[in-house]
């Protein structure tokens, strides 16, 4: 997933992969034509070299992204701890 965009996905051949949808009126569709993961306010910067400024790809989404969820067995809150450099947030060795 290094060096993968997760802002627009293809197929195989390189052509846009469109949203797709499986549960009828439980979901919308979003009105962009090609699926993707939305950073939302998270900084993204292919070319940065710091990963703790921006998101580079997709495999930086996927840690930020895990590294983020604030709930533990659905307990209530749990304080995240990353182990890796991320954007906005003070990263831990421990």
């Amino acid at each position: 997933m290094i060096g993968v965009s997760f802002l627009a996905f293809t197929d195989k051949t390189g052509a846009p992969l469109p949203w797709r949808d499986c549960s009828g009126s439980n979901y919308t569709i979003p009105s962009s034509g090609q699926m993707n993961f939305d950073p939302l306010t998270v900084p993204v910067d292919p070319s940065a070299t710091d990963p703790s400024k921006a998101l580079r790809d997709y495999y930086d989404y996927i840690r930020y992204t895990q590294s983020t969820q604030g709930h533990l067995n659905s307990q209530g809150l749990c304080f995240v701890s990353r182990q890796y450099p991320a954007p906005g947030a003070a990263s831990s060795s421990q």
